[in-house]
């Protein structure tokens, strides 16, 4: 089962690859969310955290454009949690 801050980013990630959420609203909240995640979070949202990071480095390095960003993204908005399926 996936961390609530995991299930949180995921969210707000699907908000932005959606468009309901524009690129700088998802940044405002996402660099305080995941600041420091390296010492006070679960693997899952360590791992999901540094993707999304690495794409938004890449986009900002000029490497993307936001529609792009957008698809590269959205593979990690779409995962469904774990569910236990006894």
């Amino acid at each position: 089962m996936k961390s609530s801050l995991y299930l949180t980013i995921q969210e707000q990630l699907r908000r932005f690859v959606s468009g309901e959420l524009a690129l700088d609203a998802f940044r405002d909240w996402f660099t305080p969310a995941t600041w420091g995640i390296d010492n006070t979070s679960t693997d899952d949202a360590r791992e999901l955290s540094y993707e999304i990071e690495h794409r938004l480095a890449e986009f900002t390095h000029g490497d993307w454009d936001e529609q792009e960003l957008r698809l590269l993204l959205r593979p990690f908005a779409e995962r469904r949690s774990e569910a236990a399926s006894a």
